[in-house]
């Protein structure tokens, strides 16, 4: 069991068939099939049930495609690990109240803007907006070193 496998198997596990699966890995239904052949006998049991409309997840199937997306997102984490210089990078987009930058985010960005020397992005603060924006999520600073995405209450 590889994880080229697993992945090819969660994509014809979501997407409900082989075909649908070779579209979206770009590649040909026959490579599909004998890749879910492969692991179907590497495990020692049938993961997929085809039937005329596609296939659907056998009891076995649907107790491992779990660990296929637990093994797809450890293998993005091992990616972005190799990746990182410990340099921050990005865009990092601070949303708070006129009065909170005014009084408390000014000696944290003058410290930003002394370091960035040793900093691969750019920085953007965002002042006076509604809540609604911060909830959404598009104003968090996850992917910064130390530093966590809060919406306010």
């Amino acid at each position: 069991m590889d994880a080229g496998d697993l992945k090819v198997f969660a994509a014809v596990a979501r997407l409900g068939g082989m075909n649908r699966a070779a579209a979206a890995l770009h590649t040909v239904q026959s490579n599909i099939t004998a890749r879910i052949q492969a692991l179907e006998a590497d495990i020692g049991c049938i993961l997929l049930e085809r039937h005329s409309r596609g296939v659907s997840l056998t009891p076995a199937g649907r107790r491992l495609l779990p660990y296929a997306d637990r093994v797809a997102l450890l293998l993005a984490d091992a990616r972005q690990a190799a990746r990182d210089d410990g340099v921050p990078g990005g865009v990092l987009i601070i949303g708070s109240l006129e009065t909170t930058v005014a009084l408390r985010l000014t000696p944290l960005l003058m410290r930003y803007a002394g370091n960035r020397g040793r900093t691969a992005g750019s920085c953007s603060v965002q002042a006076g907006f509604p809540r609604q924006r911060m909830r959404s999520g598009r104003y968090g600073m996850t992917g910064w070193p130390g530093m966590q995405s809060r919406s306010p209450r």
